[in-house]
């Protein structure tokens, strides 16, 4: 129930695109889960989204990120790149 920041070393890759990371978390009781589900819209049967979702990570070029990091005219509205 609390939120929680893990720091990571990523070997970004060379080609644009959405990349997934499969996680496995243990927690200090002893119990586990593998975050890997692919996130899908809600259906009758599924929730949207899934209890332990696969990460995702969108890499983009150095010119598109810079886009995307210009305010907008909608000061809530912003992207952040690295």
């Amino acid at each position: 129930g609390k939120r929680t920041f893990f720091p990571i070393t990523v070997a970004w890759p060379k080609k644009t695109g959405v990349y997934g990371m499969s996680v496995w978390q243990t927690c200090a009781n002893g119990s586990s889960y593998y975050w890997n589900e692919k996130v899908t819209p809600a259906t009758a049967t599924a929730d949207s989204p899934p209890l332990t979702p696969k990460p995702e990570v969108l890499v983009m070029t150095k010119s598109d990120a810079a886009k995307l990091a210009k305010p907008s005219s909608t000061p809530t509205a912003r992207a952040h790149a690295h």
